[in-house]
């Protein structure tokens, strides 16, 4: 998109914003100044073509007309090596899109690709280069219209967004097992009401309440819960990805190149934080005491040989587990701790059983399992041996907020000199441990907590 076209459309929307502003200042309470500035822009009538709004529209719709006519063949060359004496600028710039024939305002999107290669080309600073009708609804809704090409967004489509939410969600193992709540427009954070339910020994729930049998007692005690706030705040995560000026001409090529690539960086990232984010502008992670303190770490077994994993091991911190949250939670494991799992059994008499299941064997899971839940491998996990590297988890008890999807920008300014294309991805996501504290039960027993891993050894 062209920078003048830009500016202008960020023009109208400042003159749309001071206007707004002005009109609701009752007409009685309004300074002179304010009166004036009022007409300036919107007019003394309707159809004062004299206003600075009117003004602006009526650029907008000249640029409009200017691109209709080089869309029909009857624009002047192009000035940046453009086409010659014979050939036509829609011939050119059809060329230059590779393959982005025929194209009409209400034709869908091939792929990712060919929109990725749409944005690319609107991103040139030439004023005669096409630009793809499709792309006019996304840069009105973005608000990302500075006045640069090297600042230029476009708001994802729909559909395309749900195909890289997709990738990313594909390549992160826990993001499918948190509970995630959706922030709506106009805010950026959720807060949420916390009921400090973590202690149960005096036979009270809900941080204070507590039922009476009316028999047992000729009054009863009113008691107020202990109510707080768990509040989360949308940060961004952000991916670049660079292209080659060749690979922006096969939108095709482009789209198997940038979806796999969006995946990894983000589900890479995603579940390093989920484990170890150091709060502030990462999540929360669930393995770190100092983020995570309701985290219990099981000790080994006497005698215990250095970096190993022995069947009680498991039968501890499933114990450890609240029984209600055994059904949503997964083991997550060091990949060199999956050959200590795999000899785990428990003895009975002389002979024994194998608390190991692995996947298609006896039941037909697409992952191993340990006590019916999964046992899923991650380079995440600490080193065999060490505090993180068998866990079991309630990912379902860790809370995530996003907004919007993820969000493109382009740039042909940051790898200029490498004749590149650079793509900027954005989800504004953040998340953190659901409960503040470990659980202690009523009766004595030990405590409990969704978040369970086995200390070092």
């Amino acid at each position: 998109m062209h920078p003048r076209y830009k500016e202008l459309l960020k023009k109208l929307q400042a003159l749309q914003a001071e206007s707004d502003t002005l009109l609701a200042i009752d007409p009685s309470a309004r300074t002179p100044e304010q009166a004036a500035r009022l007409t300036a822009i919107i007019g003394k009538e309707n159809g004062d073509t004299a206003c600075e709004m009117a003004q602006v529209n009526a650029a907008l719709a000249e640029y409009d007309r200017q691109q209709d006519l080089i869309r029909a063949g009857r624009g002047g060359a192009a000035n940046d090596g453009g086409p010659g004496a014979t050939q036509s600028l829609e011939d050119y710039n059809r060329a230059r899109s590779s393959g982005m024939r025929d194209l009409r305002a209400d034709k869908p999107w091939a792929n990712a690709g060919e929109f990725f290669a749409a944005v690319a080309f609107a991103a040139r600073d030439n004023p005669n280069f096409r630009i793809d009708p499709r792309l006019a609804p996304e840069a009105a809704a973005s608000g990302m219209g500075e006045g640069t090409g090297a600042d230029g967004g476009f708001n994802v489509n729909t559909e395309i967004r749900n195909d890289l939410m997709q990738a990313a969600q594909g390549e992160s193992i826990i993001y499918p097992h948190v509970r995630k709540i959706a922030i709506g427009d106009g805010f950026n954070a959720v807060k949420l009401p916390y009921f400090d339910d973590s202690d149960h020994s005096g036979a009270v729930v809900m941080g204070g309440l507590r039922a009476y049998r009316a028999a047992e007692a000729a009054t009863v005690t009113a008691v107020k819960p202990a109510q707080e706030a768990l509040e989360i705040t949308l940060q961004k995560l952000m991916a670049l990805v660079y292209t080659t000026d060749e690979l922006m001409q096969d939108w095709t090529a482009l789209q198997s190149y940038l979806m796999p690539a969006i995946g990894a960086g983000f589900g890479f990232t995603l579940d390093a934080e989920f484990l170890r984010g150091a709060g502030g502008g990462q999540m929360q992670g669930v393995l770190s005491s100092a983020t995570n303190p309701a985290l219990i770490s099981v000790s080994a077994e006497s005698g215990q040989a250095a970096a190993t994993i022995v069947g009680k091991n498991a039968m501890n911190m499933r114990a450890r587990m609240p029984v209600n949250m055994r059904k949503s939670a997964i083991w997550l494991v060091s990949p060199a701790a999956e050959v200590q799992l795999m000899q785990m059994s428990l003895v009975v008499g002389v002979g024994g059983i194998a608390i190991w299941m692995p996947a298609n064997g006896l039941r037909d899971e697409p992952f191993d399992l340990l006590f019916g839940r999964p046992v899923i491998p991650t380079e995440h996990c600490s080193a065999l041996g060490t505090l993180g590297d068998f866990n079991y988890i309630d990912f379902a008890s860790y809370l995530v907020a996003e907004k919007g999807g993820i969000v493109a920008a382009e740039s042909m300014h940051v790898r200029f000199i490498y004749d590149e294309m650079t793509f900027r991805f954005t989800w504004r996501i953040n998340g953190k441990p659901r409960f503040r504290k470990v659980f202690t039960p009523a009766n004595s027993n030990p405590t409990m907590s969704p978040y369970i891993t086995l200390a070092a050894r």
